[in-house]
């Protein structure tokens, strides 16, 4: 996240793509550093995932050290606060993809816990016969892919490369509707085997009758 000098960060996620390839860089941490005259971002402890586009070959480096140049029309202005530190009503008034991204994670993370409370009364509810491992695995599964998507959700929208409304609707809408169904088919102890038997029975009584 933004520091407040707005030149160092943490979690960096960085995607570019041109007319013969795609990448997309991740690291841990990085910072804004002028070299020889031009501006580069220096990251720390990352990997680095390569796509060319006609034959679809991927290519997935580490490093310890990555720097990229920044475009020339790049800027920071040092007078103005970085999102993380700026009011939800200033961002929800903004309509710049960065203020849209940081406003979609702190929506994001509203609608994340409570769809987790959610899939939580879905996953609890479980047959005494099944194994409760498998449960707490998968519970511990949902919220680390959950959670990165609303990261990569930020980081999306603050590139241009989805719509912020739409992108929440669809992530935190799907979960909803995931969970209200699986806890809806807990509650009734609802099956595919369940309902195929109660088809044959309500064919069987048509036919008597």
């Amino acid at each position: 996240k933004d520091s407040s000098a707005n030149k160092t960060g943490k979690n960096i996620f960085i995607s570019t793509q041109n007319a013969e390839k795609e990448s997309v860089t991740s690291a841990k941490d990085g910072r804004v550093a002028n070299i020889d005259g031009d501006r580069y971002i220096l990251l720390n402890v990352g990997q680095r995932v390569e796509t060319e586009k006609a034959t679809q070959s991927v290519k997935l480096s580490n490093f310890a050290e990555y720097g990229t140049k920044v475009r020339e029309d790049y800027s920071i202005d040092p007078a103005q606060p970085p999102p993380r530190q700026i009011s939800t009503l200033v961002l929800a008034a903004a309509k710049t993809p960065l203020f849209l991204g940081e406003l979609s994670w702190r929506v994001g993370l509203v609608l994340t816990a409570a769809n987790l409370v959610i899939l939580a009364l879905a996953v609890s509810t479980a047959n005494p016969r099944a194994s409760r491992s498998s449960n707490l695995i998968f519970a511990m599964f949902a919220f680390i892919v959950y959670y990165n998507l609303v990261n990569l959700g930020q980081a999306w929208i603050a590139g241009s490369r989805v719509k912020a409304v739409p992108y929440l609707v669809v992530l935190h809408g799907g979960v909803f509707l995931f969970s209200l169904i699986w806890l809806y088919k807990r509650h009734l102890g609802f099956s595919v085997k369940s309902l195929v038997l109660r088809s044959i029975h309500r064919a069987r009584s048509v036919r008597k009758a």
